[in-house]
């Protein structure tokens, strides 16, 4: 990895990591990401505003969130490497900002805000997002929502722009052969070394509360979201294995109580932290605590127990043919680079986690669960029915 700092304050990195994507060829990868987003944008809507806007003007970038970063990313060939970076700066920091632009970017908002609004796993989630990192219980207001995005203008978004748009507040990475390097330097000075200084933006200190929260529904769908800080201490070759062993145990437990309940377990993140989440949907109601109850033996039995020699075995294996299945990156790898510089954090690689799960014991596994089932509850419940308090769960899971 090489770090270069243009005049203007402007931080570029350069990594010659090999570039991998799903469906097109590519040389390299080319990244544009500042500090700021949906948990600091001044005004409701806006992050995501500014967000459509770039992704209409050019069709052809990707982009990711999270809560106070945001990400814009390209690839390309090197016969077009200019091509690219001419658009990433056109799109991101001089887009086109008519009137009929911004309004058409906030009615796809809308419609989109307005077909989620009715699907109960969206809710949960966005429950589960605002009462993991919020001392106050949040409920997607849709409509607020709504109103909030059809008052912004083309100069809301443009102070957004001034204000985040700059120098000091970015990061553009680049993913290639070390060929590239050279004439990828030379095109970032001509194209971004003229963006003004401007001042860095301080990531906001949000922190991982936990709590508990239900979202009361009047159909028959029932949703629980069980979930839990995973710190910098963590290891993901433990991590990995121990949701697969939870996740084999939670399938065959319900199967064999005969109640459909589509357990996940997942590595969930939200504002650029992460969190091991349990979720089940279940759609028969009378079976719904027991389902619950399920989950929480469950956990309770990782925290306790040992596994067996044959579930070690079973779930390193299951671990590994999941992660194989994976691409290597959960973000492009010229994000990841650029959101590990600004916040200092703990990189998760899909390779590395593979080639140490052979050394994982069923010690390390239990010492993992009795980390992690130690930070504090996130509860959210999506049901018509009563549930237990906070403290039941809490004490279920012990």
């Amino acid at each position: 990895m090489k770090k270069i700092i243009l005049a203007n304050g402007l931080t570029i990195l350069f990594s010659d990591r090999n570039v991998r994507t799903k469906y097109n060829p590519a040389d390299f990868m080319l990244s544009l990401t500042f500090c700021g987003g949906h948990i600091t944008e001044p005004k409701l809507g806006l992050a995501s505003l500014y967000e459509k806007i770039v992704t209409n003007t050019d069709p052809s970038l990707s982009s990711f969130c999270g809560g106070d970063i945001t990400s814009f990313y390209a690839v390309g060939q090197s016969n077009n490497l200019e091509v690219r970076l001419r658009s990433l700066y056109l799109s991101c920091v001089v887009p086109r900002l008519f009137d009929d632009h911004v309004r058409s970017a906030a009615n796809e908002i809308i419609l989109h805000t307005q077909e989620l609004a009715l699907m109960p796993e969206r809710q949960t989630k966005l429950a589960y997002k605002h009462t993991a990192f919020s001392q106050d219980d949040v409920v997607w207001d849709v409509d607020k929502y709504v109103q909030a995005v059809k008052s912004l203008t083309s100069q809301d978004v443009m102070a957004y722009i001034i204000e985040h748009l700059v120098a000091k507040n970015m990061v553009v990475c680049f993913t290639g052969p070390q060929t590239l390097f050279d004439q990828a330097l030379k095109l970032m000075r001509k194209y971004l070394e003229e963006i003004p200084s401007g001042n860095k933006k301080a990531p906001r200190k949000l922190l991982y509360t936990g709590g508990y929260q239900i979202v009361p529904n009047a159909d028959e769908t029932n949703i629980a979201m069980f979930g839990w800080r995973l710190s910098h201490s963590v290891n993901f070759a433990e991590l990995n294995i121990l949701m697969s062993m939870l996740s084999s145990r939670l399938e065959r437990k319900f199967s064999e109580a005969g109640i459909i309940a589509n357990p996940i377990v997942k590595i969930a993140g939200y504002f650029g932290f992460r969190t091991l989440r349990i979720s089940i949907n279940c759609i028969n109601t009378a079976r719904f605590h027991e389902a619950m109850d399920i989950v929480c033996s469950n956990v309770r039995r990782l925290i306790n127990e040992l596994a067996s020699d044959r579930r070690m075995e079973m779930s390193r294996n299951r671990a590994m043919t999941e992660r194989l299945a994976l691409p290597n990156d959960r973000l492009p790898r010229s994000i990841e680079a650029a959101w590990m510089l600004m916040r200092k954090g703990k990189e998760y690689n899909n390779n590395d986690c593979i080639d140490t799960m052979w050394q994982i014991t069923s010690s390390d596994i239990r010492d993992t669960a009795r980390l992690i089932f130690s930070e504090r509850l996130t509860c959210v419940i999506y049901t018509g029915i009563e549930c237990p308090s906070y403290q039941d769960f809490a004490l279920k899971m012990k």
